[in-house]
This record gives C-alpha cells, sequence and structure tokens, in this order.
C-alpha cells in the first residue's frame, strides 16, 4: 500500500490535467470562481439540469420529484431521474452527501476524479518517463478532456472511466491468463455500473469475454462476443428502464415494433449524420476523422501484423467501431453530441495504446492535435468562459430561491413524486433551443425539474391534464394554456409566475 501512495516523479504527471485547468482558468481566461454557475454553452443546459439531479439526490436519495422531458418518467418507477438515468446523479450526489452541494462542487469532483484515475494507472503501470509522458499528453490532447473538466457536464465521470479502464483493459490483452480475478471483477463490475450510465460502454463487454480465453477457437470466440452482447442488450434494457424518454431525433425505439419501419428509421438516421459530417466546429469535425483514420490504421495494423496484435485489435474495433456506429445510425451528430459520446473510446483506444508500447499512432496524434491547438482555444473560450461570468445571474438564483421558498416545498410523504415536481416551458429562440432558466437551481433539492419542449420552431405539445403539481408560466404561456389547466398562482418571480396545479391531488399521507 505504501508503494502505491508513494509520490513519485512519474506519478506527479497525474497532475497535468488539473494544472492545465487551473492555469487555463486563471491567466488565459482570468475567471473568478465565486462567479461559477453550470450552464453549457449554445444549445440546451445539460450542465444545470446535471447540478440539480445530483443535488435532489445527495438530499432525498431517489425520493425526489421527476426530472423528465414533457412529462415522460421512466418505466421503472423508483428512478425519478432524467434520460441519462439515475447514474451520475448516484455517484455525484453520493460524494456530496458527504461533502455538501456546493455549486463548484460538480468542478472540484471532475478534476479529483480524473487525477486520481491518471494517478492510479501511472501508479499500476509503473512506466518509464517516456512512456508516462506520452500517457498524460495524450489524455490531454483529447480535447473534450479539458474543455469540459470545469464544466457541469457528465463527460469527466467518463474521461476518468477511460483512464482506469486503460489498465485493465492492458492487462486483459498483455496476458489474461495472470489478471487476478479480483481486477476482472471490478474491471466488469465498473462495466456495469458505467453501461447504465452511458450505454456505449456495453459494446466493451465483447472484447471482454473474448480477451479473457488465451487460445482463440472460431466458435468458442463466437460464443463469447454473443455473450457479452447479450449482457451489452440486458444492460441496455435496463437502462431504458430507469431512464426517462428522450422524445427526439426519432421515434422512441421502445415504441417502434415494425422491423422494417425500425430499420429504415436507423438509415435515414444514418443518412442525415453523414450529412452533417463536416459540420460542427472545427475540432468537432476533426474529431470525427481522427477517429475514422485510427479505425483505418488500426483495421491495416492488424492485418500486417496478425499475430501480434490480433488480440489488440479485436479491442480497438470493439472500443472505436461499434460506438462510432451506434452515434451514426442512432444519435444526432450535432450539438457536440458525437464529440462528447466518443471522446472516451477515443482516449481510452490511445491510452491502451501507449500502455501497450505501441508509440507512432499515439504520437502521430499528438502533433496532429497541436495543430488545432488555437481552435481548442476558441471552444474552451465559449464552452468555460461563459461559466464564469455570472455574477448578476448568480443574484437572480438567490432571489428566485428567496421568492419561491414559501410555496415550492418538498413534501416528504407526497402519494406521488408529482406532487414535488415543477413543470416549466423550454422555448425555441432564433432557432437555438433556450436553456434551463438557471434560476431554479437552488428550489428546494426535493422538488424535481421537468420540462415541456418543442423543437425547432415547433411548438410545445401540453398534455392535460398536467401531472405536475407546481407550475413556472411566462404571462404569454399561460394565455395559451387557458381553461385547459385548473391553476392557481402563488407567487410572481423574476423567472415567471409560479402556480399550483389542482388537478393534481397531493394530500399529504399520513
Amino acid at each position: 500500500m505504501k508503494a502505491w501512495l508513494s509520490i513519485t516523479p512519474v506519478r506527479v504527471l497525474a497532475l497535468l490535467p488539473l494544472a492545465l485547468s487551473l492555469l487555463l482558468t486563471t491567466v488565459y481566461l482570468r475567471v473568478d470562481f465565486s462567479h461559477y454557475l453550470p450552464q453549457f454553452y449554445r444549445v440546451y443546459n445539460d450542465a444545470i439540469y446535471n447540478w440539480r439531479q445530483a443535488y435532489t439526490f445527495s438530499a432525498v436519495g431517489f425520493d425526489g420529484g421527476y426530472y423528465t422531458v414533457n412529462e415522460l418518467p421512466a418505466p421503472a418507477s423508483f428512478s425519478h431521474f432524467y434520460a441519462h438515468g439515475p447514474g451520475y446523479p448516484m455517484i455525484y450526489g453520493s460524494i456530496g452527501r458527504i461533502f455538501g452541494w456546493t455549486l463548484t462542487s460538480q468542478i472540484w469532483i471532475n478534476l479529483t476524479l480524473v487525477t486520481l484515475a491518471l494517478f492510479a494507472v501511472l501508479s499500476g503501470l509503473r512506466p518509464g518517463l517516456k512512456q508516462a509522458l506520452l500517457f498524460v499528453i495524450c489524455s490531454v490532447a483529447v480535447w473534450p478532456v479539458l474543455i469540459y473538466l470545469l464544466t457541469g457536464m457528465t463527460e469527466s465521470l467518463h474521461h476518468a472511466t477511460a483512464i482506469l479502464f486503460s489498465i485493465l483493459m492492458w492487462r486483459l490483452i498483455r496476458d489474461s491468463a495472470t489478471m487476478q480475478v479480483r481486477l476482472y471483477v471490478l474491471l466488469i463490475s465498473l462495466l456495469t455500473l458505467l453501461t447504465l450510465t452511458r450505454p456505449t460502454w456495453g459494446v466493451l463487454f465483447i472484447p471482454v469475454f473474448m480477451l479473457r480465453t488465451k487460445q482463440w477457437r472460431f466458435w468458442k470466440s463466437i460464443l463469447l462476443a454473443v455473450l457479452g452482447f447479450a449482457c451489452f442488450a440486458v444492460l441496455f434494457q435496463i437502462h431504458i428502464a430507469v431512464a426517462s424518454p428522450y422524445p427526439f431525433l426519432d421515434a422512441d425505439p421502445r415504441t417502434q415494433h415494425d422491423l422494417i419501419g425500425f430499420i429504415d428509421t436507423r438509415l435515414e438516421r444514418a443518412n442525415l449524420n453523414l450529412q452533417a459530417w463536416t459540420q460542427g466546429i472545427p475540432i468537432e469535425v476533426m474529431q470525427r476523422y481522427t477517429l475514422v483514420a485510427l479505425l483505418v490504421g488500426i483495421m491495416i495494423w492488424s492485418v500486417i501484423k496478425r499475430r501480434e496484435v490480433g488480440r489488440e485489435a479485436v479491442f480497438h474495433l470493439m472500443n472505436i467501431g461499434f460506438p462510432l456506429a451506434i452515434n451514426l445510425f442512432a444519435n444526432d451528430m450535432a450539438f457536440y453530441r458525437d464529440f462528447r459520446a466518443m471522446a472516451p473510446h477515443l482516449l481510452l483506444s490511445l491510452l491502451v495504446l501507449v500502455a501497450c508500447r505501441r508509440w507512432w499512432l499515439p504520437t502521430v496524434f499528438i502533433i496532429f492535435q497541436l495543430t488545432m491547438f488555437p481552435a481548442f482555444l476558441t471552444e474552451y473560450r465559449a464552452t468555460v468562459e461563459p461559466q464564469f461570468s455570472n455574477s448578476e445571474v448568480i443574484s437572480s438564483v438567490k432571489t428566485f430561491q428567496t421568492q419561491t421558498a414559501p410555496v415550492l416545498i418538498y413534501q416528504p410523504n407526497a402519494p406521488s413524486p408529482w406532487c414535488n415536481t415543477l413543470l416549466f416551458i423550454m422555448e425555441n429562440w432564433n432557432d437555438l433551443a433556450m436553456s434551463i432558466p438557471p434560476e431554479l437551481a437552488f428550489v428546494d433539492p426535493g422538488i424535481g425539474l421537468s420540462f415541456y419542449v418543442g423543437y425547432w420552431n415547433t411548438p410545445p405539445a401540453l398534455n392535460f391534464p398536467l401531472k405536475s403539481r407546481y407550475v413556472l408560466l411566462s404571462p404569454s404561456n399561460r394565455d395559451k394554456i387557458g381553461d385547459q389547466a385548473n391553476l392557481t398562482l402563488l407567487r410572481s418571480t423574476i423567472a415567471g409566475n409560479i402556480y399550483r396545479n389542482e388537478d393534481r391531488e397531493c394530500s399529504t399521507r399520513e
């Protein structure tokens, strides 16, 4: 244990992402951490929503109100969380329950997780200085690592996971026969937990099962691959059960029973994504080409040196190829979605290459990324700086908290989670989806926040009677609802009017 905890020059390199993040924010951006408010630039403000969900879990666990889109809850009644499921709120909220939850909690947890993951890997890998330098430089050269480290997005959890997975996968690739059972169980356990948080991690069950055997035989390999895919499919279904539906992109797969229709929808999505392949910020587009180049390079490499690198190639093809296909056929390659979703897989493959002492691909990647450094700085400023320029917004958040505290009160024994839910309408403006109102941050943590939203100039399709006990409306939206809902005005605030929905019966249980 002392050997693991001892500080060496190599292990000090684990501090590089933390040091660069603090350098970029304090010297380059010159921000004030007391003005930090979690939000995300230009698109849906997932960061404040992530913050709120962790805040809720830290205070009341699974007993809070609903976080949903259009009041569509998860099939599993115990889970009241958003479309990403309860994984992130559980992990970050549990930490918040121990240490307290503040506006900056997410960024300090992000920094801690990534630093500890790097420290653990550098301790277990025991690299020389050259290998350690290449390892940590690759970690920060995957630009989303630094871009999202000081934000409230969920990405740093997955980047830390990729770093930690790299040494476990290296051990499995190098010599599965000597990999300790406890490490293999740890790998399976972490993979299970993270798949429930982000399903694309589940594709790694295929190489994890296949690489456990030393001698490969055709039918045995097929059986192990099928077993790995079955684990992925089961966990994906569990994820669907515990996550609230996300009624955008295409028809929800849960409602598509026609195979031909399902295939047509997937092909149409792939066609749209291919048309959008060159759209986005420069580092976003370049990451797509980098993934394809890395995939092609590994395929060529595996053909040339089949016996030497066959096990590594199987891992990389599954880790990059399968998630890339999922993003192409089932995701939306816009709004930074594939940029965020694929970054952990790119990071994992690069770190496994370094761990296996395959120098040339990671080195070429780093050189290429250096040419994109100005574009990275532009996006770093655009994403991070607005989160530290919010002294007036923070004042509004506190004012809204004061205004709503007497009326938005958490009921521990409410007959339904909807009795502890506030509904608001997120509208579109100038072809861009508006952010979640940041004023909602400090509402009682037991109150869930659900929203109705239209998409690209389509008005929200409100369904009546409304399920949520409380509703936040602008005067214009209140006029649109008219007498379709029985609403009682409770309080006028800086963010709109708070109403009580009388159609939701919420007599407290004895």
